[in-house]
């Protein structure tokens, strides 16, 4: 991993972070908010770790850049900025868009999600999320497995993240094998993170946009042992993880097709 310069931060610092407009932006650690157009979703800011100086920012729409506050757009769902120093490996946030209830929360943004492993039929996917970074980051999306219905952190098993873009920056734990799922192709890695399993999928072809099957990934976890047909499925998410650097994020589509058995189809949109 090569670690930011001094220059390079100072430098970025003036293009993303002048300051802010007052009442645009969100920049508390559990910061959330839901876009206008995506009722039954939310956008989290997500900070965890603040070892080490550093902000984040979270916009309704779209923020392209100076001056700003030019924060507009109805085409955009949100968008997020970042400056984070580099002291390890470990990282510092997940700012992103959430479709379930994650188990650090305390609802859902769907009645379609928690459901049981073996009553979901398929959760597709299409994105596109535009990214303008330096440093160690990743785009991901994250699933949260528990054995309780009501999503609690106790309860969490398994998560599985799934790597579509990286940058500097490789999966935590060991890694297991490849394996082409979908016609793409993965690597996978895994570890421990406190009490749960830690699953990491990720792709050998970049595609910060596009549309995706999630649940051959998660059938292949089960095939493996590491999630079960009576877990529960409880959030679907994509965002950035980020480790060090300075970037910004613009979300420009999240719409989720989820298949439940005994509940009516539904598409986030």
């Amino acid at each position: 991993m090569t670690r930011p310069t001094a220059l390079f931060l100072a430098v970025a610092s003036l293009l993303f972070f002048a300051a802010p407009a007052m009442g645009s932006n969100y920049c508390e650690d559990t910061a959330e908010f839901t876009p206008s157009s995506k009722p039954d979703t939310r956008i989290v800011n997500n900070i965890w770790n603040r070892n080490v100086e550093g902000s984040q920012y979270l916009f309704k729409g779209r923020f392209d850049g100076l001056p700003v506050e030019s924060v507009s757009g109805e085409d955009a769902l949100g968008s997020w900025m970042w400056r984070w120093g580099y002291v390890d490996n470990t990282p510092h946030s997940y700012p992103s868009i959430a479709f379930g209830h994650q188990p650090w929360r305390s609802y859902s943004t769907t009645k379609m999600l928690p459901a049981l492993v073996g009553d979901v039929e398929g959760i597709e996917v299409s994105y596109k999320l535009a990214i303008q970074a330096e440093g160690s980051y990743n785009a991901s999306f994250e699933m949260w497995f528990t054995t309780g219905k009501k999503p609690e952190p106790k309860h969490v098993e398994t998560e599985i993240m799934v790597w579509v873009g990286d940058n500097q920056l490789k999966p935590f734990g060991t890694y297991v094998e490849d394996v082409t799922l979908g016609g793409k192709t993965y690597e996978i890695w895994l570890g421990k993170v406190q009490w749960w399993r830690y699953v990491v999928f990720r792709a050998k072809e970049h595609a910060l946009a596009g549309s995706v099957e999630l649940m051959p990934i998660v059938d292949e976890a089960a095939r493996r042992g590491w999630v079960k047909p009576g877990h529960y499925l409880t959030s679907v998410e994509l965002g950035t993880e980020i480790v060090s650097g300075v970037g910004k994020a613009v979300l420009e589509q999240f719409d989720v097709k989820a298949r439940v058995k005994g509940r009516d189809a539904a598409k986030s949109k």
